[in-house]
């Protein structure tokens, strides 16, 4: 679990990609997904045996 100033711009890139496929694209939410709210929060990224990756975002 890191917090936002300790991502990589990689690890950023993913997150940022995932949520927007998941959230925007997928569930037809055309709406802000990437906020301030994102600098203030923990981030956590987990890969499945198939490298798939969970993320999981929680504020402070």
């Amino acid at each position: 679990m890191k917090q936002f100033n300790e991502l990589s711009a990689r690890e950023l890139f993913e997150i940022y990609k995932l949520r927007v496929s998941v959230f925007v694209v997928e569930q037809s939410c055309p709406y802000q997904e990437v906020d301030d709210a994102d600098k203030a929060a923990y981030h956590l990224v987990l890969r499945d045996e198939d490298g798939i990756p969970r993320i999981k975002m929680t504020l402070k």
